[in-house]
């Protein structure tokens, strides 16, 4: 399929498919983002004795549970129903859980509903992720792919301000509670995911290597062909012809017997304790606990609530009320100017990844986010060293926490492109439940009773480590086809050749005989 891929090009088609996967995508980061906000706000409607003090970090793990859970069942679906209708269904999922944990009335209601709407919003990434991957040209694959993150940013900030609008209407209504505000902000994020599986229903394309691996053949052509059509402005022209022709002889090669895209348990288990997966799992582990560290730090030492309030895990900066006050506003500077280098670094590494390769991109984004804590770090040590403007700090590590945001995004998928189709879905699931444990992991670090020179030097040394272990990935995806996977795994195996028995003495070869 790479042949047929690159003859037809991003194009028109292509960035018509990369505009409905980033709605996709956005609508998946605005009800994380709303699950974030609400988590906090629901333990401040609850409170009422010192047992339930930590709601909070209940909904918190509940929301990386359900991300984990999800990332299994989605992975599944997505090799079952194909990448496009599993889109679809995570956003009826992602709507209607998002709609029922608004309305939960406890503690408990609340964070199961929380753990069930994380989990559908997790089939809003990894099938979208699956199907850039296996849209895109080979030249264009990663930038293709990592332009999502910059759509999950998007849906992210749509939400936060949102709610910002929201807690200022609170801080003038005296009848206002905060519960109404958590529960306005899930059900604005729900509206998302709605309008974004209609769009996807009607325009969003099927994965062609899905196709091609579940021998639709004749709905593979029927696309390719709407796609060339697109692109080239017409059916008879010249390049769509072309791309017709390469996908004639792409059928005809591949012939009735193509490979069930549904792998087995055993193969999809095979490749997660492959060696190529293992070091990709834990460097999504190391990645992702240096940018959870670095947000919960972010929290711990500009945020009013300190140390408790980094404690629960936070996929972003979530936000504290108290009753219907509204929100600190150093709270949404810094989880605004987070998002805004979040789109800022994806923009970077979507121009440069396809060019400098996979290894050195990530190598440099984590150099950018050690140096980011360094502003953070080196006081800590050297008294003499504490004259950096608090301001400059916060930019510093907003800076840090945006290419390691990219960094976990380009991870996934690398993890995408480092195995074959069959194997591809359960690779990317594990990418993303190591990036969820690592998460878990940094937040419950950063609130550990340990001092804070330690807490913050382990994440530096994490943050140093990602880059050096970014060299020793196993391979270099750049400008590798897809299709080097499906080569690999059916060449033959050399066999030693088979020689006739040699004829005894005296007698005359049967060959010769005849």
């Amino acid at each position: 399929m790479d042949t047929t891929l690159s003859a037809l090009g991003v194009g028109r088609s292509g960035r018509h498919a990369l505009w409905h996967l980033g709605l996709a995508c956005a609508a998946g980061g605005a009800v994380l983002e709303a699950l974030t906000i609400a988590a906090p706000c629901a333990a401040t409607e609850w409170l009422e004795d010192d047992d339930d003090s930590n709601a909070s970090a209940r909904a918190g793990t509940g929301i990386v549970i359900g991300q984990i859970i999800g990332a299994v069942g989605w992975a599944v679906a997505a090799d079952f129903l194909g990448r496009r209708e599993a889109i679809v269904l995570a956003c009826v999922g992602a709507t209607g859980t998002c709609a029922v944990a608004a309305c939960a009335s406890t503690p408990f209601a609340f964070e199961v509903g929380v753990a069930v709407c994380a989990a559908s919003a997790t089939g809003l990434f990894i099938p979208s992720l699956l199907l850039a991957v296996e849209r895109a040209p080979v030249t264009a694959r990663a930038g293709y792919a990592t332009t999502l993150a910059a759509f999950v940013a998007v849906g992210s900030a749509l939400v936060l301000g949102a709610h910002a609008l929201l807690a200022v209407i609170a801080g003038a209504i005296a009848s206002s509670s905060v519960g109404a505000q958590w529960r306005a902000a899930l059900a604005f994020a729900a509206a998302l995911p709605f309008f974004a599986g209609i769009a996807c229903a009607r325009g969003l394309v099927e994965s062609p290597r899905w196709l091609l691996a579940s021998n639709k053949h004749v709905q593979l052509r029927t696309q390719t062909r709407q796609e060339a059509a697109r692109t080239f402005n017409g059916t008879g022209t010249p390049g769509a012809n072309r791309v017709t022709s390469i996908l004639d002889d792409t059928l005809r090669n591949s012939g009735d017997g193509s490979k069930p895209a549904v792998p087995a348990p055993g193969q999809a288990c095979r490749a997660c304790v492959g060696g190529v997966n293992l070091c990709v799992v834990g460097f999504v582990f190391l990645v992702a606990f240096g940018l959870y560290g670095i947000t919960s730090l972010i929290r711990l030492e500009f945020a009013s609530d300190g140390r408790n309030a980094a404690a629960p895990f936070r996929r972003r900066l979530s936000l504290s009320y108290a009753d219907s006050e509204p929100c600190p506003a150093i709270d949404y500077g810094l989880a605004f100017s987070g998002l805004a280098f979040d789109v800022l670094f994806v923009l970077i590494a979507r121009h440069v990844v396809d060019v400098m390769g996979r290894h050195p991109c990530l190598a440099g984004l984590a150099a950018f986010a050690g140096g980011g804590l360094l502003f953070l770090c080196i006081p800590e040590y050297f008294p003499w060293a504490k004259g950096a403007s608090i301001n400059l700090v916060i930019c510093m590590m907003s800076m840090a926490r945006g290419a390691l945001t990219t960094a976990v995004w380009l991870t996934l998928v690398y993890s995408a492109e480092t195995q074959g189709d069959p194997s591809r879905s359960a690779t990317v699931a594990a990418a993303y439940s190591a990036r969820g444990l690592g998460g878990l992991a940094a937040s419950n670090w950063v609130a550990s009773p340990n001092s804070i020179s330690n807490v913050i030097l382990l994440v530096t040394l994490v943050c140093v480590s990602v880059g050096w272990a970014a060299h020793a990935l196993p391979m270099e995806m750049s400008r590798v086809p897809l299709d080097y996977h499906e080569r690999s795994r059916n060449r033959p195996v050399a066999s030693t050749p088979v020689q006739a028995p040699q004829p005894a003495v005296g007698e005359v070869s049967p060959l010769l005989a005849q």
